[in-house]
């Protein structure tokens, strides 16, 4: 029952599958989602980003001489989704957060023709192998950027065996431009993996991903602002503080006295404490998203850093102006009488 959303699909799509691969040399799993596109009856490309976990021990195991051994487990508890889409450290087992996420331990079970663990209670399980450097085209497909993505050479998993429930249910959703499904889960990550940020970016107060930047593009950051450069030490340290994060185009950090969810607040501070000369600052020839067409080139574009906080000495060489606040009684007084 795979689906064909858009009709300009190169063919049909597994959206919502968890893609399970182990590392060789370590035997760490690394749970992702990723699309699948049907190649033929027992074969399918996958579509990952080469900071992803999956890519990465394909590269591994291409060092090593081996076969990947893939698991695809299908229709599973959405906890089990929401931490496998989490940006959490790399040697953070998944199952373990999905564990976290519901208050036990996620049931696994071993399967029938790999080495691997799949959940005890998905609703379908693909298992196949990817030979290294074995590709096919893959794409184009509607993407979450609003536009088809391009033609790009992918892995190809050989299926050799799948099994599953009685009467299974198949799980799957699909992209496009925000708000879809996908964005309204980032919402929820955006709140699960704040405190992990925290531990890497200590003067991080809060920081948020509007959906309508596509849920990782742009990041509003806060901070307790307690010396200069600190906004652009922050800025950089969130752009290195998990993979995830490579991709993130536009980074703007504002006081902790903002609201980060208010975009009135954050357009304010934009327009009231920059000087785009002085707080805005560009890394050219970084890591890009191979999705993203804005760049010149294909996977490598620049970022911007926008310090929208109050500037302090040497930062600037007058004093700030003084914030305009409500004389307190007066305030009390009409909040009295406004009924």
């Amino acid at each position: 029952p795979m689906i064909r959303p858009y009709p300009g699909d190169a063919g049909k799509i597994i959206t919502l599958g968890l893609v399970i691969t182990k590392d060789c040399e370590t035997g760490t799993p690394n749970v992702g989602v990723y699309r699948l596109q049907l190649q033929s009856k027992n074969t399918m490309t996958v579509h990952w980003l080469s900071v992803r976990g999956g890519a990465r021990h394909l590269r591994k195991a291409a060092q090593a001489g081996k076969k990947l051994e893939v698991a695809i487990a299908l229709g599973v508890d959405p906890l089990i989704i929401l931490a496998a889409a989490t940006p959490i450290p790399v040697d953070l087992s998944e199952w373990l957060f999905a564990g976290l996420y519901g208050g036990s331990g996620v049931s696994l079970a071993k399967c029938k023709t790999v080495d691997l663990e799949v959940p005890a209670d998905s609703e379908i399980v693909l298992e196949g192998t990817i030979t290294p450097g074995e590709v096919l085209p893959d794409g184009p497909f509607g993407d979450h950027m609003g536009y088809y993505g391009g033609v790009e050479d992918s892995p190809l998993v050989r299926f050799n065996c799948m099994t599953h429930r009685k009467d299974p249910i198949y799980l799957t959703t699909f992209s496009g431009r925000p708000p879809k499904e996908e964005a309204m889960m980032a919402i929820a990550l955006n709140r699960i993996y704040t405190p992990i940020l925290r531990q890497q970016v200590s003067e991080i107060v809060d920081f948020f991903l509007p959906m309508e930047a596509l849920s990782y593009k742009a990041a509003i950051i806060s901070i307790d602002k307690a010396y200069p450069g600190q906004a652009r030490r922050a800025a950089l340290a969130f752009w290195s503080a998990l993979p995830q994060f490579t991709y993130t185009k536009f980074v703007i950090v504002v006081d902790k006295s903002i609201n980060i969810r208010d975009p009135r607040q954050v357009v304010w501070a934009i327009s009231s404490k920059v000087d785009p000369v002085r707080d805005v600052f560009i890394l050219p020839n970084t890591p890009f998203d191979t999705l993203d067409f804005a760049s010149e080139k294909i996977g490598l574009g620049g970022r911007m850093g926008i310090d929208a906080t109050t500037k302090m000495p040497p930062e600037t060489d007058h004093e700030w102006g003084e914030v305009l606040e409500s004389d307190p009684d007066v305030a009390a007084m009409v909040e009295r009488r406004w009924a």
